[in-house]
């Protein structure tokens, strides 16, 4: 999300959905409730799907945080926690005509901890190839110093 007033109006969807069912919601319910125009609404949105879209995915983000190949198990469960702390935001979500967005949610978590997770591993490896090499480079040169020394 990117500004504050993307922000009040998606927070002000959680704080409508934490009382009654998604579907009964509407764009008048929460413009009311964040204190914007309808204008204002749909310059930041298609509708109240793509608001509650944006809301997801910004709490993916944060609920993920910084995944490393140390962390990524905790990151995971993490993304679960979240939905067991918020049963009835997630109850009304899914109970409605957006529950795939629910899904969508759960998806896009662990898709972001892979794709850090693998990031990761692709930096370590390149890291250890280098060391591999280097050390490669190292015991040639010894090995073919002791050789001369043997000689000589």
């Amino acid at each position: 999300m990117k500004s504050y007033t993307e922000i009040r109006m998606c927070e002000s969807l959680s704080q409508l959905i934490e009382k009654k069912s998604f579907n009964d919601i509407t764009v008048k319910d929460i413009v009311k409730a964040s204190q914007v125009n309808r204008q204002t609404f749909y310059y930041h949105f298609e509708d109240k799907y793509d608001c509650l879209r944006a809301y997801l995915d910004n709490q993916s983000q944060e609920i993920i945080g910084d995944v490393t190949t140390e962390n990524w198990s905790e990151c995971y469960l993490h993304i679960f926690r979240y939905i067991d702390m918020h049963p009835t935001f997630f109850y009304h979500i899914d109970e409605s005509s957006a529950s795939s967005l629910f899904n969508d949610f759960v998806l896009e978590a662990i898709v972001i901890i892979l794709k850090k997770l693998i990031s990761s591993i692709v930096k370590l490896s390149a890291t250890l190839m280098a060391y591999s090499y280097n050390w490669s480079r190292k015991l040639n040169q010894l090995w073919h110093n002791i050789r001369w020394t043997t000689i000589a």
